[in-house]
């Protein structure tokens, strides 16, 4: 059996990113899609954020944009549409 480290760099010339990046862009991506149908501060806490606050920082510079001008701007749905990553 191989060391964690050796997981480790498996995993990311599969999926190009370290896996707890991909743990967030997932995380954020089922976000983005949880923002048609809930309001920010439940889907921060639905996705495991500890505050209103961190969820924003993160799904910001995911996205570009906060969850509420993200929601606003209908992206929401688009999300819904997409595969997960």
């Amino acid at each position: 059996m191989g060391s964690v480290s050796e997981l480790h760099r498996l995993f990311r010339s599969v999926h190009g990113l370290s896996l707890m990046a991909y743990v967030r862009a997932r995380r954020l991506t089922e976000a983005a899609r949880m923002l048609q149908n809930a309001d920010v501060l439940e889907v921060a806490r639905r996705c495991g954020y500890g505050s209103q606050a961190a969820f924003t920082r993160a799904f910001t510079r995911q996205f570009g944009a906060p969850p509420a001008r993200y929601r606003r701007a209908g992206a929401c749905r688009i999300a819904a549409s997409l595969p997960p990553p």
